[in-house]
């Protein structure tokens, strides 16, 4: 895929004021399928949202959702949030534009996986988000400490903005054999213990295609990406200025049997221990080709 310097690329991320008294306020549990609409958005939530097994959130276009302290979405159903290019679905914090000031968002054990075609198009089943925004959330209990939670779930994310938020063990958390397909996302500015961008974890299989992670960090491995014991195709990608504070300033992996890692242009990233590039440990079957690399002395570190 074709890079722009990184000097040519600026993310603006604007927040319209919001009067939170205005809000359609929404707490509990969600029992019936149900639609958020951008007549009555704002939304304001107080507290954790659940919606429940085989009930279906739909959200429109330019519907725009803030999160109180504490607060957060839980599915246990399905979530449709198809936004547009020019009218994007935004998840944001009611009260403090900082990372980690409201839980985040978790897909739990939809009953019906998200189903695509062939250039990942989404075709109405299961779980999506399509230009969305999330900005400003995690290390909340609810999340995992993630900003995004896909657990034994298998949703479509594609064109979504994850910015300016916080993770444990990743910003976005795939694990518990979630399936997902996370394509043309822009994750941007996040910070994290360990996979500043994403982690995937045990039993888990994951499609990363198109996306730009850039400016990301972690304490510990994983500038952009942690994964163990977990299964990824990753084509295709940006991987831009990402940090670890430990190894592996893009991918940090462990125990992992597929790994693709393919047609990606990787620039400009660090990591305060060994390679700024992929660090390997234990068991990893890993087939890397045909990717841009700034750091081809050391790209690779095996353990």
């Amino acid at each position: 895929m074709r890079f722009s310097p990184i000097w040519l690329i600026i993310f603006v991320f604007t927040c319209a004021a919001t009067d939170n008294l205005k809000a359609a306020v929404v707490n509990g549990t969600i029992s019936e399928n149900t639609i958020w609409t951008i007549s009555d958005s704002p939304y304001l939530i107080e507290d954790v949202i659940y919606v429940k097994h085989d009930v279906t959130l739909t959200i429109e276009p330019g519907v725009r959702i803030e999160f109180g302290q504490d607060a957060g979405l839980q599915i246990d159903g399905h979530i449709i949030a198809i936004g547009t290019e020019s009218d994007s679905i935004r998840f944001t914090s009611a009260h403090n534009d900082t990372a980690g000031s409201w839980d985040g968002i978790a897909l739990n054990g939809a009953t019906e996986e998200a189903a695509w075609t062939q250039d990942g198009e989404f075709t109405g089943v299961g779980s999506i988000l399509q230009y969305c925004v999330i900005e400003y959330a995690g290390r909340g209990f609810m999340a995992l400490g993630s900003a995004l939670v896909i657990n034994s779930s298998s949703p479509l994310i594609s064109h979504t903005k994850i910015v300016n938020c916080a993770g444990e063990t990743g910003t976005i958390r795939c694990g518990n054999l979630a399936n997902t397909l996370i394509k043309n996302c822009y994750v941007v500015g996040n910070k994290a213990i360990r996979g500043g961008a994403v982690s995937l974890g045990v039993g888990s299989k994951t499609i990363l295609q198109g996306n730009v992670f850039a400016l990301n960090s972690a304490e510990d491995n994983g500038g952009a990406i942690y994964l163990a014991i977990a299964e990824a195709d990753i084509i295709s990608n940006s991987f831009i200025r990402n940090k670890a504070g430990g190894h592996g300033g893009v991918i940090s992996a462990a125990e992992s049997k597929h790994l693709v890692i393919r047609n990606n242009s990787i620039l400009g990233n660090s990591a305060d221990f060994e390679s700024p590039g992929f660090y390997f440990t234990g068991q990893v079957q890993a087939d890397i080709t045909e990717n841009l690399i700034d750091i081809p002395q050391n790209a690779i570190y095996l353990q």
